[in-house]
């Protein structure tokens, strides 16, 4: 059996209203709902992160978001309509996810260049 943590969430009525509904439906706790939708969440956000450590990758992103004409014909073709206030988002957004990307990878390079060097030691 797993130990897990108890911590404290704030979230919105609305968003515990969707929550509990869905522990009704399923006949789980919410607690067991929360966990599960957690720990998909966080593996789509970790594939995500990791899609942005490919320099390539985070260029490309970097040049969508340097036009809102860019994200509205993306928008326009997914027929989804975008507010400014959306697009102001999904721009700041990015930058957060190249940041954290360009880390991710330094992390990866720099624990490799440790490990090279462990390895040689030995």
């Amino acid at each position: 059996m797993s130990l897990k943590e108890r911590i404290t969430v704030t979230v919105d009525p609305e968003t515990l209203a969707r929550l509990d509904e869905v522990a009704r439906l399923r006949k789980e706790s919410r607690s067991s709902v929360l966990d599960r939708i957690v720990r998909n969440g966080l593996d789509a956000e970790e594939e995500l992160l990791g899609s942005f450590e490919n320099p390539a990758l985070r260029e490309l992103q970097a040049r969508m978001m340097e036009s809102p004409r860019v994200l509205r014909a993306l928008a326009a073709l997914a027929r989804e309509e975008m507010s400014d206030e959306q697009l102001q988002k999904i721009a700041e957004a990015g930058g957060t996810l190249r940041e954290a990307g360009k880390t991710k990878r330094a992390e990866r390079k720099s624990a490799a260049k440790k490990s090279r060097k462990g390895g040689s030691d030995g």
